[in-house]
């Protein structure tokens, strides 16, 4: 085997060992010892792949959102298909992120540590938090935004509507951030962002 296509394949294998790990059970709780021991490889060889776990931390974090994105864009694209305004587009694109994240819940446990991580890692100036929040806003927010300028053209979403606003609303709801804790006690999550995505649709809503 090409010693290339083989360091490529184990970086690889790598890093979808420990995404699951990380998701599974959290980034701070998953040491390289035990990403090595899953992926079948000695620490040594993983140093060699990765510099250090925050390289692979935010390698992990790339190729996941890599690999979500392409899923809810899919599955956007068939849901919306026959959806003739730009509100129902826009109420779509909420109600597929909260179903992913009462399917894969460790999702959201993983999405909300990795932001914890981020701004920590800002503070003391180390990782490359610019590229931290550009991969994490690169397709969806365009989605919605898109939705957004669609139902305002088409009338279905109200013309004196901020949109950037509600973009930063959705950008909460999409990372797991409840604005208002205090008034949903006792709610799961899921149930809580479904709450905020009803409340979201109800203010952009052209009746």
């Amino acid at each position: 085997m090409d010693q290339s296509f083989e360091r490529s394949m184990n970086i690889q294998h790598v890093i979808l060992t420990a995404r699951e790990l990380f998701i599974e059970q959290g980034i701070a709780n998953t040491t390289i010892h035990q990403i090595a021991q899953e992926a079948q490889l000695s620490d040594m060889s993983l140093y060699r792949y990765f510099q250090n776990k925050q390289t692979l931390i935010e390698q992990v974090w790339d190729d996941a959102l890599d690999f979500f994105y392409k899923k809810y864009q899919k599955q956007f694209a068939e849901e919306t298909k026959d959806l003739p305004t730009g509100y129902e587009r826009f109420m779509k694109s909420m109600e597929l992120y909260i179903r992913a994240y009462a399917k894969h819940p460790g999702w959201l446990s993983y999405t909300r540590e990795m932001f914890h991580y981020a701004n920590s890692a800002m503070k003391t100036n180390r990782g490359q938090n610019s590229n931290f929040y550009e991969n994490l806003y690169r397709n969806i927010p365009k989605t919605v935004l898109a939705t957004l300028e669609d139902g305002v053209k088409d009338g279905s979403i109200r013309p004196d509507i901020n949109i950037f606003g509600v973009y930063q609303m959705v950008n909460n709801l999409y990372t797991g951030t409840n604005i208002y804790k205090y008034l949903t006690e006792g709610m799961s999550d899921v149930d809580m962002f479904t709450y905020t995505a009803e409340i979201i649709g109800s203010y952009v809503k052209n009746s």
